[in-house]
């Protein structure tokens, strides 16, 4: 018995110096993949739009925060008391749209529903079945909101590039990315619905349409929400441009480190082989 004892002790200590060694080699190849990026970008910022920025850049970390001090961010923020928020020099207080144009800003209850668009109440039901979450997402005020186009917005800055686009907009993501212009983005960011939660508004198979005319494919689907009827309605989609050489993507061929440290940061690096890089 005192033998068997000796050697389940000894068993276990293999165990954790195995163990030691495998999260040293994690912490190791972390630190190695971080300097990877860090060559990679040299001082080159990624250009990212923050299109409905409330609550701040990454909050909820889609990627590893410690990554965040390579975007260059730029805010979008329409709703006035959110946009105050925001702790950064590079933000501004407007909408975007396909045209330059005022626009009807439908404030809920709950700031995180507000839109351009009207809430669909009826079509909320199928994520809400409780009388207080719908009544979060009811209208308590509309405001005018001045509207621009990305690219009307990017030319009055001087900005010759964006990188990445994160945009979460209740709903207006078709209409904002149909202003993009001759700017292409090397990865996007959008929220999209299944269903109208808001009138009027385009669903998920639209704007999946219009960015594979501008050149990107969608993968990634995840679901946000947990809906009454078990099958996703909001959902964010990635896109990235179509697979190709990147030496004759119009996209990539230009910008190629940026767009390697994109797909790493974002875990995304198993696709780069169909790019030959």
């Amino acid at each position: 018995m005192l033998g068997y004892l000796k050697k389940l002790n000894l068993l276990n200590e293999v165990f954790f110096i195995l163990k030691e060694f495998k999260r040293n080699e994690e912490k190791n190849n972390s630190l190695k993949f971080y300097k990877k990026i860090d060559q990679m970008l040299k001082n080159k910022p990624i250009v990212t739009l923050d299109i409905g920025a409330s609550g701040g850049f990454n909050t909820e970390e889609v990627f590893n925060k410690k990554y965040n001090k390579y975007f260059k961010v730029n805010a979008i923020e329409p709703i006035k008391k959110e946009f105050d928020k925001i702790k950064s020099s590079n933000k501004s207080n407007l909408g975007f749209w396909s045209e330059d144009k005022d626009l009807n800003l439908y404030i809920t209850n709950d700031f995180g529903a507000t839109s351009v668009f009207e809430p669909n109440l009826e079509n909320f039901q199928f994520i809400y079945n409780d009388a207080q979450s719908l009544k979060n997402v009811e209208v308590k005020n509309i405001e005018k909101i001045k509207c621009t186009r990305i690219d009307n917005y990017c030319r009055a800055l001087n900005i010759d590039n964006i990188d990445f686009i994160k945009i979460d907009t209740q709903g207006s993501e078709y209409d904002i990315l149909s202003g993009l212009g001759k700017y292409r983005p090397l990865l996007i960011r959008a929220e999209t619905q299944t269903i109208s939660c808001y009138k009027n508004m385009s669903t998920f198979e639209k704007v999946i349409d219009l960015l594979d005319q501008f050149g990107y494919v969608a993968l990634n689907f995840d679901q946000l929400d947990s809906s009454v009827l078990k099958m996703p309605i909001f959902v964010d989609i990635i896109f990235i441009p179509k697979f190709e050489n990147y030496l004759n993507s119009v996209i990539i061929k230009n910008r190629k480190d940026k767009f390697v440290a994109l797909l790493k940061i974002f875990s995304l690096q198993k696709y780069l082989h169909l790019y030959n890089l």
